[in-house]
This record gives C-alpha cells, sequence and structure tokens, in this order.
C-alpha cells in the first residue's frame, strides 16, 4: 500500500498529493489515474468499470483514483477541465489521455491489453 492513499480491490484512492510520484510514476506497471469527483454521475459509472478492469489485469496495470475536490492541486498540474478524465501513465510518462465515460474495453484497447 502507497502512504498517504486508501487501497480497495487492486484501486489505490489517493488522499494526498504527496503519494503522486510513488503510486503512478514509480509503478512498474502502466497506470490508469482517474480524476473524478463524488458529485459527477459519470465518474460514479466510471469507477465499477476502473475496478473491473484491475481485478482482470492485475498483474498487468494499477489504477489510481485522484478525487478533484480534495486534490485540486493535482487537477490544476494536469490541467483537468472535465471529469471523469483518466490519464494512462507508462514507464512515468502520460501516454494516453481520455476524457468522458470510458468502457473497459475501450480502456484495455487504450492499455493494449
Amino acid at each position: 500500500m502507497v502512504s498517504g492513499s486508501h487501497e480497495l480491490a487492486n484501486v489505490i484512492n489517493l488522499a494526498e498529493e504527496a503519494a503522486f510520484e510513488k503510486a503512478v510514476l514509480n509503478s512498474p506497471v502502466p497506470v490508469v489515474v482517474d480524476f473524478w469527483a463524488p458529485w459527477c454521475p459519470p465518474c460514479r459509472l466510471q469507477g465499477p468499470i476502473l475496478e473491473e478492469l484491475a481485478e482482470r489485469h492485475s498483474n498487468q496495470v494499477r489504477v489510481v483514483k485522484v478525487n478533484t475536490d480534495e486534490l485540486q492541486g493535482l487537477a490544476r498540474r494536469f490541467e483537468i477541465e472535465a471529469i471523469p478524465t483518466l490519464i494512462i501513465f507508462d514507464q512515468s510518462r502520460q501516454k494516453t489521455r481520455l476524457v468522458g465515460l470510458q468502457s473497459r474495453e475501450q480502456l484495455e484497447k487504450a492499455l493494449d491489453l
């Protein structure tokens, strides 16, 4: 478990911005970062899809959730203008940015799974 985070079902919920580097940039596997907020209906639909993705591909991908209401600095850093926004990081670099609700199949394609 990453310090400054809460983990459930292979999904890391960041609790503080300082945990981002360890959870995302130092990850040995690709990471889907979900920028979301609890008041956003599409974000609430995206959550179970990401959990399913993490369960199916637990050795190949990590999911990190960033609540934009709580971690506004990260939202600004990555210029999040709409939610949900998913950014895929691979080897510490942004690979893909997806805006709006994404299916598991769309995510698997973006991750080459």
